[in-house]
């Protein structure tokens, strides 16, 4: 083998690890770029996961203060509706005056058990009935009172009061329970 035909063998060669070491790099070049694919798709996976979470996260706490909202709203709309309904209720007290009123009246009278007492006080209408019940007793007209009375006896040491402002305020607890009961019903339906 000649000097020339030496040479041209190894370039030969040479062209020959040339292309393989070209070939070897675009193959690992097309590795390298299919990894790096791979790895971008997982990297926008976990970065979609990520957000998806921050998301819903983000949505639950608008949700969630949303809902301390509207419960505070409706606490708020409830307290007023109680409020005017204790208000109409309160203002309506006079109007049981109307029907069987004496009778009522020595009802409440009895309810005390005294029978003798130092001081009554009552609505000013009430005079001519306490005068039937308690002859002997001081009597205070008090325009407060819609009916009922008050008593004092041992001295004024003992303050009896059945008047119908303080059997609704006894009652109002109980009545509020249902109103607002009833409220949420009607809003349920």
């Amino acid at each position: 083998m000649g000097y020339k035909e030496l040479i041209d063998a190894l370039k030969k060669e040479g062209e020959k690890q040339k292309q393989e070491i070209r070939d070897s790099a675009e193959r690992e070049c097309e590795r390298l770029r299919h990894e790096g694919e791979v790895r971008m798709r997982e990297l926008e996976e976990r970065a979609d996961g990520m957000i998806k979470r921050v998301q819903a996260e983000e949505r639950r706490k608008i949700i969630s203060k949303a809902e301390e909202e509207a419960k505070k709203i409706i606490l708020q709309a409830e307290a007023g509706v109680l409020k005017r309904v204790y208000e109409l209720a309160k203002g309506e007290l006079k109007e049981l005056r109307k029907k069987d009123y004496p009778e009522v009246f020595r009802g409440l009278a009895e309810e005390l058990g005294v029978l003798n007492c130092e001081k009554v006080r009552v609505n000013p209408e009430d005079m001519e009935l306490v005068r039937e019940h308690f002859p002997d007793a001081v009597i205070e007209s008090d325009d407060s009172i819609s009916g009922g009375l008050e008593v004092f006896i041992e001295g004024g040491r003992i303050h009896l009061i059945n008047t119908f402002e303080t059997r609704f305020e006894r009652a109002w607890e109980h009545l509020k329970t249902e109103v607002i009961e009833n409220m949420r019903y009607i809003h349920d339906i």
